[in-house]
């Protein structure tokens, strides 16, 4: 019965997710592309059609819708989100991709 009941829940849970509107990542904006970490492992993840995921210490999503500006990154689903204000855009330095969120540095792997 347990496991009748956890995949009812899972099966909820992903037909929920998979509702959010989510809209592709502007062709100006797709060094933003990718999963970026943090040295704390914390991360993010952007996808091309405006998909986000993230885990932090005390929150995470999968599943997520991403708003991306010039000034910030939001992703969001179902009330749970987080933002970044962009300091530093996406750049290459010494081959690495890097960019400054919020004054973190964040890795491009």
């Amino acid at each position: 019965m347990k496991s009748i009941f956890s995949i009812l829940v899972f099966t909820l849970i992903s037909s929920i997710t998979s509702c959010v509107t989510k809209i592709p990542i502007p062709e100006s904006k797709l060094d933003y592309i990718g999963t970026w970490y943090k040295s704390d492992g914390s991360w993010l993840s952007i996808s091309a059609n405006g998909r986000g995921d993230f885990d932090m210490p005390n929150s995470n999503v999968s599943g997520g819708a991403v708003t991306l500006t010039d000034e910030k990154i939001t992703i969001e689903i179902l009330g749970i989100k987080s933002n970044w204000t962009i300091v530093e855009e996406p750049y290459q330095e010494d081959g690495f991709w890097l960019m400054n969120l919020t004054g973190n540095i964040y890795e491009k792997y």
